[in-house]
This record gives structure tokens, C-alpha cells and sequence, in this order.
């Protein structure tokens, strides 16, 4: 095999590693999503930040602990259990860290933020020609 066909196939393994690995797409809601062995992730803080959830991460235990509402939702970084109101909660797959952003799987977002904090659908707000005095 010469120089040029040996490369040219390294670049093609690299490639379809690259695209089968983990990849980064837009949600309905607007923020990146991961895609890590399969499942969707979603950026732990950016929910945080999308709900007015207050957000503490402990570096040294790996902790995530969120607050809203009376509500205390604990995470740790390697673990699929969440502590919702310190009943345990069991995800299919694990909080982890991606590229130094904190992870939940989208499931998370699904079975726990969504049922302890509904969202707020937006107002529509009338078009300038409903708006206008007749």
C-alpha cells in the first residue's frame, strides 16, 4: 500500500469516528445537545439557567445540587441516581462531564425538571396590525 492511499484511508477512519463519536446539535429548546454512546444530552447549567434554577456544583465531591421552589434536586457527576426531595430517582444513563460542560441526560430534563417545574408557555403577543386602534 503507498503513502498516499494509506493516508487517505487513515482520514477516512478519522472521519467516521468523528461523526459516529459524540456530536453536537441544536434542540427545540434552543441549546446544544450531546450525543454521548447513544443517548442525548443536555448542558445541566444551561437548564439551570432556562428556569430560573438555582445551580451549586461542588468540584471536590462532584455535586450538583438545584434549588427552586422548596424543591432540592441532588446529582453527581459518574451516577444515575438524582435525589428529587431526597427520594431517589434512577436514570438510564449517568450525569457526566463533556468537553468541561456539566451533563444530564435528556431524560433527566423529561422526568424531572419537567414534572417539578412545568414550563410557562410563551404569551403570543398580537401582530402590530391587531395592535393598532380602528
Amino acid at each position: 500500500m503507498n503513502h498516499k492511499t494509506q493516508k487517505t484511508i487513515t482520514l477516512f477512519f478519522l472521519a467516521v469516528l468523528f461523526i459516529a463519536g459524540c456530536a453536537t446539535v441544536p434542540t427545540r429548546e434552543g441549546m446544544p445537545t450531546y450525543s454521548l454512546n447513544n443517548t442525548t444530552y443536555l448542558s445541566l447549567v444551561s437548564l439551570c439557567d432556562l428556569r430560573n434554577i438555582d445551580f451549586k456544583y461542588d468540584t471536590f465531591t462532584r455535586r450538583a445540587d438545584l434549588n427552586k421552589d422548596g424543591h432540592l434536586i441532588s446529582l453527581m457527576v459518574g451516577d444515575n441516581l438524582v435525589l428529587v426531595d431526597g427520594n431517589p430517582l434512577y436514570l438510564n444513563d449517568c450525569v457526566d462531564i463533556y468537553q468541561g460542560v456539566l451533563v444530564v441526560p435528556y431524560k433527566f430534563k423529561e422526568q424531572v425538571l419537567d414534572v417539578l417545574f412545568k414550563e410557562r408557555p410563551l404569551t403570543q403577543r398580537p401582530s402590530p396590525a391587531a395592535a393598532k386602534i380602528r
